[in-house]
């Protein structure tokens, strides 16, 4: 059952996982997941930088996955 009153800004993965990427061009896709890229930057949790590698290397984007994933060990090992 799904909670209707969380504002999906709340959960981004799991907004995510819903609407997903599928459907989009590349191009709209690296848009979607700047944007959530900005949305959990600072927030220090290292399993929101992994899951957006994971989205990045979805798409073919390597290198920023490689650099998302980098991001979450430094975050763990602080």
């Amino acid at each position: 059952m799904t909670n209707t009153k969380q504002e999906p800004a709340d959960n981004i993965d799991q907004v995510i996982s819903i609407g997903g990427i599928r459907g989009m061009t590349k191009d709209q896709a690296m848009l979607f997941l700047a944007q959530k890229y900005n949305f959990i930057e600072g927030r220090g949790i290292a399993a929101e930088y992994t899951s957006l590698a994971y989205e990045y290397e979805m798409i073919g984007e390597e290198r920023t996955a490689t650099e998302l994933r980098k991001k979450a060990q430094e975050i763990t090992n602080a």
